[in-house]
């Protein structure tokens, strides 16, 4: 698939995972893969090669986790993931101006 360098993918990542037990989402596996490899892999399908993932709750253990996993990809930290999903949006969105 061709890369488009127009458009950018922002993966919301930050929450506090309260249904998972606080365990962080993006590291929970499937089929041997974690869910953020699985989400990544599938964006790079279609052609996006710029990819925000807006990390928050246990952010240290996700990007030490994740880094060596995803490529391309930049982690953006929302330090006020507590105040809900559109925070983790407007840090990615920040990001990319």
């Amino acid at each position: 698939m061709k890369k488009s360098n127009n458009f950018a993918a922002v993966i919301l990542a930050a929450g506090l995972s309260t249904r998972m037990n606080n365990f962080p989402k993006p590291l929970l596996k499937y089929k041997n893969k974690y869910f953020a490899e699985i989400i990544h892999h599938n964006i790079l399908k279609t052609g996006i090669n710029k990819i925000i993932m807006v990390i928050g709750h246990s952010a240290d253990l996700v990007k030490s986790e994740l880094l060596d996993k995803l490529a391309p990809i930049d982690f953006v930290i929302n330090e006020n993931y507590k105040s809900g999903q559109i925070t983790s949006l407007q840090c990615g969105l920040r990001f990319l101006k």
